[in-house]
């Protein structure tokens, strides 16, 4: 029995985990020979000595206020660094009372290991705050949502966009309320099936925006759920100027449109690898085929010694575009020859 008992002492005591126990005024009388493993500290070095004298100075008062509620009669779990010479070591201690003849002698206890569940604590902080910096300092407004609705965290951005201070935001409105009333049941539609089958939401879409004095935005929204979790992050751009310009530069378009299927001299528009983009009508009357026809052709319209003009000249303006001289009321004026369909001989034609 005596040797049973033993055995099973050993096999608790040799762990990787630290069993100690301690007198009312905080001195070691106990500590298994896992504290040498861990700490670097021998048994003999810490047995009869105060705990605290191994822990760090910023630890010892939670420390012993943990001894304190233990020796009430409470179990208390603690957190605190043990010195190594010139390190740290993070541990998590169990404590409870220890009782003898029916009195609190002391106080029993586990230290466990915690350097890998700080370091992963750390690592993650550390991707919280980078990720909450890039969140803080982007250029757009930005949320995050929770699967409720309720936002969580919102940048200066989205301050700015909304009217709200982010402490009237933050874990108190729902995204909902930012929305115009004829797109709140197509946006929770959207918001529903992201959670459902997330890759079959719309990613992007516009919808009118209402800030806080009840001015409306047109928003141009980014919205995709966050790998792992059920939160939602979201950008938003502010479209209402881009928008209220659309009909302007609709007519404006009209108007250029109207002006250049009318005029008797060919308007002529090419990329950067000189493909004919646009024709205007009049190339029927000046090289005697149709628009289709003359964008097909593009630079073989022109005779041999025009189209190494015209490539030269592109060439050249291609360099200066490259030196940065974005001087865009630029302009060369060239004097080329187009073959004509309808006559045996190219004559010369100014563009």
């Amino acid at each position: 029995m005596l040797r049973e008992s033993e055995r099973r002492y050993r096999s608790v005591v040799d762990t990787e985990d630290v069993i100690f126990t301690l007198e009312n005024n905080g001195c070691i009388t106990y500590i298994s020979p896992a504290i040498e493993r861990l700490s670097l500290y021998g048994t003999d070095e810490v047995t009869n000595k105060a705990f605290d004298c191994i822990l760090h100075p910023d630890d010892r008062p939670g420390f012993a206020d943990g001894i304190r509620r233990a020796l009430d009669g409470h179990m208390q779990v603690c957190e605190f660094r043990i010195i190594i010479r010139t390190a740290q070591w993070p541990t998590r201690a169990t404590v409870c009372p220890l009782v003898k003849d029916g009195e609190v002698a002391g106080v029993t206890g586990i230290l466990t290991d915690i350097s890998e569940c700080k370091r992963a604590e750390d690592a993650l902080r550390e991707s919280e705050e980078k990720y909450r910096t890039i969140f803080e300092t982007a250029g757009t407004a930005m949320l995050m949502v929770e699967k409720d609705g309720i936002i969580s965290l919102a940048n200066t951005e989205f301050e700015r966009l909304s009217g709200y201070l982010k402490e009237k935001l933050e874990g108190k409105r729902r995204w909902t309320e930012f929305v115009a009333p004829e797109d709140v049941e197509r946006l929770m539609e959207y918001h529903l099936l992201r959670h459902r089958r997330p890759e079959s939401a719309p990613r992007d879409y516009e919808f009118a925006f209402v800030t806080r004095d009840g001015k409306r935005r047109d928003v141009f929204a980014t919205v995709s759920i966050i790998p792992g979790t059920e939160r939602t992050v979201a950008s938003f751009s502010n479209v209402t100027k881009r928008n209220q310009a659309k009909p302007e530069l609709q007519k404006s378009e009209r108007q250029y449109r109207l002006l250049a299927q009318n005029v008797r001299d060919v308007i002529w528009a090419v990329d950067m690898n000189l493909r004919c983009t646009y024709l205007s009508p009049s190339v029927a009357h000046l090289l005697g085929c149709s628009v289709e026809e003359a964008m097909a052709a593009t630079l073989d319209m022109l005779t041999p010694v025009s189209r190494k003009i015209a490539t030269r000249v592109f060439s050249e303006e291609l360099a200066r575009e490259a030196a940065l001289e974005n001087d865009l009321t630029r302009s060369r004026t060239l004097e080329l020859e187009f073959v004509r369909r309808a006559a045996p001989q190219p004559g010369p034609r100014s563009i």
